[in-house]
């Protein structure tokens, strides 16, 4: 998206404010349109494969804690609730990490800071998007696709490191369930052994 927003950047800046640019920006228009539909089809198909990731985290997380109050279905609607995903999505998670490091207490499990600074990118993230696409279907004029344009190329200094952290997120939560479903094996497996010896 943000590489077609600087294609579309340089195509309007092209425009002599005193030619006719209907056909130039008709254009424009049309990639902006093409560019945003396989955006949002790769928004859907990597959104639907992170939603599932936190309702099968949080999921693993409830067998381990009672102590959870966002369950695997609410943590993944929470993020279409207006106003509560800004922050009830990132509270089921919160509650996932801290059941998987301890079931027991998982309030006092600390919560690394990158993890936060994922959240604050990707509401970060979720304001400019809104807040071009709002500029970009209402835009009329050159100058007005040129603003909406450059929020998207804004958004790349952003989205990267969201998407790193995001996909460090993934890796560290899933490796400390995988170690604890790992854990929890090695015992039922060993725990008839050892009652059988005695």
């Amino acid at each position: 998206m943000a590489l077609e927003s600087i294609w579309e950047i340089s195509v309007l800046s092209g425009i002599d404010s005193n030619a006719d640019a209907g056909d130039l920006l008709g254009d424009a228009s049309d990639l902006s349109t093409i560019a945003g539909v396989a955006y949002i089809l790769g928004l859907f198909a990597s959104g639907w494969m992170v939603l599932r990731w936190v309702y099968a985290v949080n999921r693993n997380a409830h067998q381990w804690s009672d102590a959870m109050t966002i369950g695997p279905g609410w943590n993944v609607g929470w993020f279409f609730v207006p106003f509560a995903a800004l922050w009830m999505p990132f509270a089921g998670l919160r509650q996932s990490w801290g059941a998987t490091v301890d079931p027991q207490n998982p309030d006092s499990a600390p919560v690394p800071d990158w993890m936060r600074l994922w959240w604050g990118l990707w509401i970060t993230s979720l304001m400019l998007g809104n807040i071009a696409g709002r500029l970009a279907s209402a835009a009329d004029t050159a100058g007005e696709m040129m603003a909406a344009n450059w929020l998207y190329v804004l958004s790349i200094p952003i989205d990267l490191p969201l998407t790193i952290l995001l996909c460090r997120l993934m890796r560290e939560l899933s490796a400390m369930q995988r170690s604890r479903i790992a854990g929890m094996a090695v015992v039922e497996e060993e725990g008839p052994a050892h009652t059988s010896h005695r």
